[in-house]
């Protein structure tokens, strides 16, 4: 269920080639004596359901930091069973939770946004409505930001883009307690056929995303949206009521 005072950690418009990430100095992510007792029993009965999973490295959101000129990000490491482990008992992965992409795709005019329906057996929100997007593993810190987004996004969808991409928000998971939604902005590079569906991975309904006016998000449910579309809803209906935007408001590139 959508909390309804949900609220991004931080909203603007920071080119992704002047956000920069590294590794926090500190120690590998340990879980407390009690969940690493519940560890292997939970990661079982997790790859039971989902026999495709595998516990791979990823990545925590330590802290970040809005600087005159970048805008800098420390990250941790933790494996995927340690998250599902505390996700599973109800806790929080504090202060921001594991890190993942989703990108909000517009046509060069800014009049439609590409988003599809996720497919049924994946183990997070099956059939929600999303943008592209996907999970950080603990490779990506050794390149780029603007790399690491890109190399998630070409995972899922095949679509040109313009050179330039922008980080527009930093969420909260809206389903767990456990992650941390990086919300992107980009323009593809050709107009689209809006009649033709674009090619998707094996992560989308019929492996296919749609281009849709952007006034559709004005109909669309929050109840099956994942944040990059709960984020570009509420962004449209703050320049309708307000005349302000993020995303459609083009000043301010930085």
């Amino acid at each position: 269920m959508i909390k309804m005072d949900w609220k991004p950690f931080w909203e603007g418009r920071w080119n992704t080639k002047n956000v920069e990430w590294k590794l926090h100095s500190g120690s590998a992510f340990l879980l407390s004596e009690e969940l690493e007792a519940q560890r292997d029993a939970i990661w079982k009965d997790a790859k039971k359901t989902f026999p495709g999973i595998f516990d791979g490295t990823l990545l925590v959101l330590e802290h970040f930091i809005e600087g005159e000129n970048v805008f800098q990000m420390a990250l941790r490491e933790i494996q995927f069973s340690q998250v599902l482990t505390i996700e599973k008992t109800g806790g929080k992965l504090k202060p921001y939770g594991t890190v993942g992409v989703q990108m909000l795709i517009l046509s060069p005019d800014g009049r439609f946004l590409l988003y599809g329906k996720r497919a049924k057996d994946l183990m997070h929100c099956p059939l929600f409505i999303a943008p592209p997007g996907g999970m950080f593993s603990g490779s990506d810190i050794k390149c780029t930001f603007s790399k690491a987004c890109m190399r998630e996004i070409n995972e899922e969808v095949q679509i040109e883009l313009q050179d330039e991409k922008y980080l527009v928000g930093v969420c909260a998971d809206l389903y767990t307690q456990v992650g941390t939604v990086f919300v992107l902005l980009a323009y593809s590079k050709q107009t689209p056929d809006i009649s033709q569906p674009v090619t998707g991975n094996e992560e989308w309904d019929g492996n296919v995303l749609n281009w849709h006016q952007v006034e559709t998000l004005e109909r669309l449910e929050y109840t099956n949206l994942l944040e990059g579309l709960v984020f570009a809803k509420m962004d449209w209906q703050n320049q309708i009521l307000n005349g302000t935007s993020i995303i459609w408001d083009n000043k301010d590139k930085i």
